[in-house]
Parts: structure tokens; sequence; C-alpha cells
């Protein structure tokens, strides 16, 4: 169900202090498919920790690809943590202070790339 603000008129002292209205509509409704045409929708993507990338890739047969290793990967993309922080949202999210959750489906397959690139350095 979708729900609508609306501008309700109330006799008040002041412009802008009228109370705002909701309104539900019916997903069936012709509303509230022309709603539903123009909401976004946020996908939401599987997070993994960098120790939880690191051993997959390891199990993918990168056994010489560690959290140090991917340390210096994002570096090559972003110069230095706090660039990262607020560079980086497009492939994961900031949990607290420098503590990533990566999106699997956005990031490792970049981070994959690289260790497929330079295969000889992490097998």
């Amino acid at each position: 169900m979708h729900f609508r603000f609306e501008s309700k008129r109330d006799n008040v002292n002041h412009e802008g202090q009228a109370d705002n209205a909701i309104r539900f509509v019916s997903d069936d409704s012709t509303e509230g498919k022309e709603i539903h045409n123009v909401l976004v929708k946020n996908k939401q993507y599987k997070k993994l920790t960098q120790k939880q990338l690191t051993d997959i890739l390891k199990k993918k047969g990168f056994k010489k690809f560690t959290t140090n290793s991917h340390q210096l990967f994002w570096q090559t993309k972003w110069k230095d943590a706090p660039t990262r922080n607020t560079q980086a949202t497009e492939y994961g999210e900031l949990v607290i202070k420098n503590q990533w959750l990566w999106y699997e489906e956005k990031w490792f397959p970049i981070v994959l790339e690289h260790c497929q690139n330079n295969n000889g350095k992490y097998q």
C-alpha cells in the first residue's frame, strides 16, 4: 500500500501552519499504479566484511590474497581511508569509523577481476 502526503487547508493564523494529511492509496488503483511507476526502489545488496571477502577469494584459489592485499587494492582506487569513506558508497557501506561492509554484487567482481589479472601474485 502506498501513501501520499497532501496539504490540508485549515483556518490558521500564518501560512505554513496547516497540518499535513496522509491519504492511503491502494496499489491496484489507477493512482496507486501511477505512484508505483515513480517510486525509487532501493536494491538491498548482500554485504561482506573484508574478512569474508578475502575468505571467498581464498576458496576460489587466491590463497595469498589477504586483508592487507585488499587494503592495498582499495588504496589504488582511493588514496586513503577518509577519501574512501566519502567516495566508495557505491561499493559498500561505512559501518563505523573505517570499517566497511562491501557489496558482494558491486565490489566483489572488481576485486575478483583484480585477483585474476594478478593471478601469479595471489595464487
